[in-house]
């Protein structure tokens, strides 16, 4: 949700999306009020399949469909990024091309903020 007056700042510990965040537009937007609502050291995490998205700019849906882009929009509106592929089971069939991409909201503390990286890093290995 572009709002979500319904959450009070600083109240989420986690927001999941599953293959939403190609249509968030602008994401910029999107994000602001994600950083609004989570606790610090809260996170936004996106499952994304970039393999079969349609490229940037031939469709109105799809408006972010570069991981590296989406990555860079989520630091600089403030989060500490890491992307990893994940490989999905489909029952029968693999899904591959999945992408997890964790966004953490940093502590108030910004003495804390290497030592939170650090620590999604590791986490995310």
């Amino acid at each position: 949700c572009k709002s979500m007056p319904f959450l009070a700042d600083n109240s989420a510990d986690t927001i999941f999306g599953m293959n939403v965040v190609y249509f968030l537009s602008p994401l910029e937007e999107y994000l602001k009020e994600m950083k609004r609502v989570l606790k610090p050291g809260g996170t936004v995490v996106f499952g994304c399949k970039f393999g079969s998205l349609p490229e940037a700019g031939t469709t109105e849906e799809f408006v972010n469909v570069n991981r590296h882009e989406i990555c860079d929009t989520m630091r600089m509106a403030g989060f500490v990024v890491t992307m990893n592929k994940v490989l999905v089971d489909g029952g029968d069939v693999e899904m591959k091309n999945y992408v997890e991409i964790r966004a953490t909201k940093p502590s108030v503390n910004p003495g804390r903020e290497r030592e939170e990286l650090l620590a999604v890093m590791e986490s995310s290995q």
